[in-house]
């Protein structure tokens, strides 16, 4: 069962506005829009420009999971275990995790379906065709519209015929600048060595442990070219070093960082911390309670789930540590103070106040709108991504859209609800139930579904709670949605309407439609204001920028061994600036020779997301030294470790 997740607030395109003589210009020849950007000059790293090649991305179906490292000339890719989760629920069993995998020879490696890597071969700025249709007059469905067809075009023909290549055209710095990447695809991947993992049965049934036994685990494919089949041979691989990084060597991070909320405002923080992220963690927590519990029931199942737990589970901890560092850490008072200085900034300068000096009226404006469906619409949302009482209800979608339902149709929903219920377990479903209508009721009363609001009117919120659970027992619990004999004569009947559960469910679907579809109004103010927000920023010397604003972009930053390292631990600590869960992402020393690979955020390191700060500026890395180790161990891994090899 595949959680349906609608993070909407991460689905923004950046509206681009051409450069005219009365908007700032952004120098695209300055440090600041260059700095760890592809591709980067000679003299800044100590590997070929074809270094580029070296890392890829890692794809699931049409997804980014991640990025890795390739490791020798035949192909080999180092990366995170998650990347093969969803191989191990839907293949493999307990004794996989526990007992690990190393194919002792390329013909007994593992083929992963649905996994590719994608290996960049080309970056080029392509603002200007873009945006060349854009005047400072255009109204903004008009700016909208123009990019996504001069984007759809540019992409179309520099792709062609060609079915092994994937391009793309990203926003950076909040849609100032758009940037064409074309990768080359690598389908056939293959397993070749995983780590054997200290879990047992009942831990996989317990998302907590899956996260901390699995997080910063490791695992190594191998990448095939399709015609003929045989090893891929990268243009660059990276070279291994045993040797053990010293306190004053520099150190460099090379990957792809993820997107950050530095380039944000305060209003923008606030309006996450007090409107999308309680969504997300009371959602997602009563999804974990609800999975893992199944999960204890059964072992079957929990295998089968336990790669969606797990990610859901990763997110969760990410929004609670935000959450928290939100408030204990004043970002949003930060981000203020900042924001007082850049005002002042602007206002001593003549040449952009006129201009400029109404943005944050702007983006306030673009929230306000947002803050009027947005409780509904998150609440909505996500309680329809966590449950499945909506799939359920969607099965008589047809049946209702029907005037004159025939018998083969009616029959048809009935089979279809009796597969639907042998998938799911209706009590769990319920007690999510009894969890989620509490929330509904939290959420202001001009936007609560109208059957919460009148169910629940007058009612004191600590009664909430006790109300929703007699509700669901008493009236909800005998819908005919979890019983055949009585769906069939309601279809006979045609009266889906006069069942409660039913209709509540139509509601909450209503709800978030209505809702999403005001919500997308504020992208309108807000698109454009924070284009401009963000371009004031960087030409004012603003502090705090000092990365990519997108994870679509191959970035490298220097550093040096973080203070807290412990040289006798498998895991050591840079002091980079790479935030944004860069799993994947290769450390390296002054000579481009591999010394390991961050395999996970830590949770101290996420201030970082929201707010440049030296104490949050740091990387987990796993030791490559300790992988090789490891492998040592295994019976018959010489061919592996001949492959492996260290320059030293």
């Amino acid at each position: 069962m595949q959680l349906r997740l609608l993070l909407i607030y991460i689905i923004f395109l950046g509206w681009g506005c051409s450069s005219s003589n009365n908007s700032v210009e952004l120098d695209s020849s300055s440090p600041v829009y260059n700095k760890g950007i592809r591709p980067v000059s000679s003299g800044e790293l100590p590997m070929t420009s074809s270094s580029n090649h070296g890392v890829a991305k890692l794809y699931k179906g049409n997804s980014n999971s991640g990025s890795g490292i390739f490791i020798s000339e035949e192909g080999l890719f180092l990366t995170n275990y998650s990347a093969i989760i969803d191989f191990i629920a839907s293949e493999k069993d307990i004794d996989f995790l526990s007992s690990g995998f190393h194919a002792k020879s390329n013909g007994a490696e593992i083929p992963l379906q649905g996994i590719s890597l994608l290996v960049e071969i080309e970056q080029t700025d392509v603002t200007d065709d873009v945006q060349k249709n854009i005047t400072e007059l255009s109204p903004n469905y008009e700016i909208y519209r123009s990019i996504q067809e001069q984007k759809t075009r540019l992409i179309n023909e520099r792709r062609g015929e060609r079915n092994d290549l994937f391009v793309e055209i990203k926003d950076l710095y909040s849609g100032n600048r758009q940037i064409m990447t074309v990768y080359q695809i690598v389908q056939d991947i293959r397993l070749a060595f995983a780590p054997s993992v200290n879990l047992i049965a009942s831990d996989i049934s317990d998302s907590k442990t899956l996260l901390t036994n699995l997080s910063d685990e490791y695992v190594i494919l191998r990448a095939y070219s399709s015609q003929p089949s045989s090893p891929f041979n990268p243009e660059f691989f990276f070279p291994i070093s045993d040797q053990q990084p010293e306190l004053n060597d520099e150190l460099i991070s090379f990957g792809f960082p993820g997107k950050t909320y530095r380039l944000e405002s305060s209003r923008a923080i606030n309006f996450y911390h007090t409107r999308l992220n309680p969504y997300i963690n009371s959602f997602f927590d009563m999804y974990i309670e609800k999975e893992d519990s199944l999960a204890s029931l059964d072992e079957i199942y929990a295998l089968r789930s336990f790669a969606n737990r797990y990610s859901v589970k990763q997110n969760l901890s990410f929004f609670e540590t935000a959450q928290s560092m939100i408030s204990t850490r004043s970002i949003i008072e930060q981000k203020e103070s900042a924001e007082e200085q850049l005002i002042e900034a602007i206002t001593n300068d003549t040449t952009i106040a006129e201009l400029n000096s109404e943005i944050f009226t702007y983006i306030n404006q673009a929230y306000d709108i947002a803050e009027q469906t947005a409780d509904i619409l998150y609440s909505t949302s996500y309680f329809r991504s966590v449950s499945t009482l909506d799939d359920l209800a969607n099965i008589f979608s047809t049946y209702s859209n029907e005037e004159n339902p025939s018998q083969e149709l009616i029959q048809n929903t009935l089979s279809s609800q009796e597969q639907f219920l042998s998938r799911i377990n209706i009590e769990a479903e319920l007690n999510l139930l009894k969890k989620a209508i509490p929330i509904f009721k939290t959420i202001p009363e001009d936007q609560q579904p109208l059957m919460i609001f009148d169910l629940f009117a007058g009612s004191e919120s600590i009664d909430i709670g006790t109300l929703s659970s007699e509700y669901v027992n008493e009236v909800l619990v005998n819908s005919f949605l979890f019983d055949l004999e009585q769906a069939q004569q309601v279809l006979e009947s045609g009266s889906l309407n006069q069942d409660p559960l039913y209709n509540f469910l139509e509601e909450i679907a209503f709800s978030f439609e209505t809702a999403q579809q005001n919500y997308f109004r504020h992208y309108t103010y807000l698109f454009p204001a924070q284009q401009v927000f963000t371009r004031l920023k960087m030409n004012t010397n603003f502090s705090g920028i000092t990365k990519p604003d997108s994870d679509a972009f191959l970035s490298f930053n220097k550093g040096s061994l973080h203070p807290r390292s412990d040289k006798y631990s498998e895991f050591f600590y840079t002091t980079h600036d790479f935030s944004g869960k860069a799993q994947g992402t290769a450390i390296l020393n002054s000579e481009g020779q591999l010394l390991g690979m961050v395999t996970e955020e830590v949770n101290h390191s996420i201030l970082g997301n929201y707010i440049y700060t030296e104490e949050s500026s740091f990387l987990k890395v796993l030791r490559i030294s300790s992988i090789l180790e490891e492998i040592e161990m295994i019976n018959e891994s010489d061919l592996l470790l001949q492959e492996l090899a260290p320059e030293n």
